[in-house]
């Protein structure tokens, strides 16, 4: 999936090999990604590559975003995406709602039709494109840990 934009060749694509994975990984623990916690990195290290799809934003061969989801067990036809993160210098600008739109074709493909994300407290902006925009619903408190939101509508 490409799309120009600005000049800039934009690539949302799938993690290729463990090297990437690792790239990845430690890009997450560093303050690229907006959660800052080490357990959301090891999440994502952790995904096995033949249940969990993990996929980069590539900006002229930089990375600069990250999504995985993976199907939740035992619930058929629902999905949970993580590590949804942007690099700051490329935030506000729709490349968050860029990469989802290109997840979500790729769900409904697999036969999805919820899709679930933790969102955390401290993340404005996500809530406002997840809750407003997506029109995601809340489905149940965690307390310090955030609210996990649902697209019933998917």
């Amino acid at each position: 999936m490409k799309r120009e934009d600005a000049g800039n060749a934009l690539i949302f694509r799938e993690i290729q090999g463990d090297m990437e994975r690792l790239v990845v990984g430690n890009l997450l623990e560093s303050s690229f990604a907006p959660m800052k916690d080490r357990e959301a990195a090891e999440r994502f290290i952790k995904v096995l590559p033949d249940v969990a799809k993990l996929w980069v934003l590539d900006i002229e061969g930089s990375i600069s975003g990250t999504l995985s989801a993976n199907p939740v067990p035992n619930k058929d036809g629902v999905w949970m995406l993580n590590n949804f993160s942007v690099a700051p210098y490329w935030r506000k600008g729709g490349l968050g709602r860029f990469m989802l739109e290109n997840c979500f074709e790729y769900l409904r493909q697999q036969g999805c039709r919820i899709v679930v994300v933790l969102l955390h407290p401290e993340l404005a902006a996500a809530e406002q494109l997840f809750l407003k925009e997506l029109e995601f619903t809340a489905i149940r408190e965690e307390g310090s840990k955030g609210v996990y939101l649902a697209s019933l509508k998917f």
